[in-house]
This record gives C-alpha cells, sequence and structure tokens, in this order.
C-alpha cells in the first residue's frame, strides 16, 4: 500500500460501474484519467474522487521528477 493507498486491478463489469465510488484508467503516455460516466451515466457524483486527485498528483509529481532528472542528464 505505497502511499497508504490500497489498490486492486480486476476487469471491470459494465453493473459494477453503478456501485463504485471511484474509477480510473492509466497510461504512461496519458497519465491517470479519472472515470466519472459511462454511457451517459455519471459515477458517484460525476466529479474525480479524493483518491483519483490523490493518485493523479502523485503521478504527475513522478513524472515531472523523472523529466527533470532526465534534463539535467542532457545538460
Amino acid at each position: 500500500a505505497e502511499h497508504g493507498i490500497e489498490a486492486q486491478e480486476a476487469p471491470i463489469r459494465p453493473e459494477d460501474l453503478a456501485h463504485g465510488e471511484e474509477f480510473f484508467v492509466s497510461s504512461s503516455v496519458k497519465g491517470v484519467i479519472p472515470v466519472t460516466a459511462v454511457d451517459g451515466v455519471s459515477i458517484a457524483d460525476g466529479r474525480p474522487g479524493p483518491v483519483t486527485r490523490r493518485i493523479r498528483a502523485l503521478f504527475q509529481a513522478a513524472a515531472d521528477a523523472e523529466a527533470a532528472g532526465s534534463a539535467r542528464q542532457v545538460q
């Protein structure tokens, strides 16, 4: 549970979305993308949740730190 965040990777069925508090997808190129609605139906309140926002911020900070390190190596 790095950064105090429990994680689970699992296949999601459409019916699971109606019961979830937060969902996101991630990739190395696009980062962390909140899923706030599916087929026009909002998930929870239709906004990124606190865990998703925190993970997104942590991902961005790590990406920024890596980019800064790469830039120093080039100089």
